[in-house]
Order: structure tokens, then sequence, then C-alpha cells
């Protein structure tokens, strides 16, 4: 666990509730969303982001149509062979 009387927080993004906040000491990234609270490392914010990435993405492609949904459901089951 760090201590948190070493951290050097900044909030770098802020939007409807949620909140980044890096700190430069630790080189973490500490997610709050509401009430709770998420502390990755910049490697693991990073994996998170392009999760988040592909999500938004996949979710496009369902909304946009069967003929899409259809394909993307093709295309994941290609990736898991």
């Amino acid at each position: 666990m760090h201590d948190e009387n070493n951290c050097n927080k900044t909030i770098i993004a802020d939007l409807a509730g949620f909140k980044i906040v890096f700190c430069e000491n630790h080189q973490m990234i500490e997610l709050i969303i509401g009430g709770m609270s998420l502390r990755l490392d910049l490697d693991n914010f990073n994996n998170l982001n392009e999760l988040l990435n592909i999500a938004y993405r996949n979710l496009n492609i369902i909304s946009g149509s069967d003929k899409t949904y259809n394909e993307l459901l093709i295309k994941l089951k290609n990736k898991s062979h």
C-alpha cells in the first residue's frame, strides 16, 4: 500500500462524476467513479484504455445494424480459435 502522505496527486481528467488522478511520486493512476476508486500502474491503465476502446468500437458496430453485429460475432469467433 502506498503512503498517502508521499503522494503528489494531480487531477488529469474530471467529467460527470468520474475523475482520473495521477500520482507522480508513485507513477500510479487512480480512477474515481462515484464513491469507488481503482488504482492502476501506468501499464495497466494503458491496457484498460485499450480494452475500453475495443469495447466502444464493438458497441458501435453492434448498434449499427444486424449485419454488422453478425460480422462482429464471426470476427470474434475467428479470433478465439
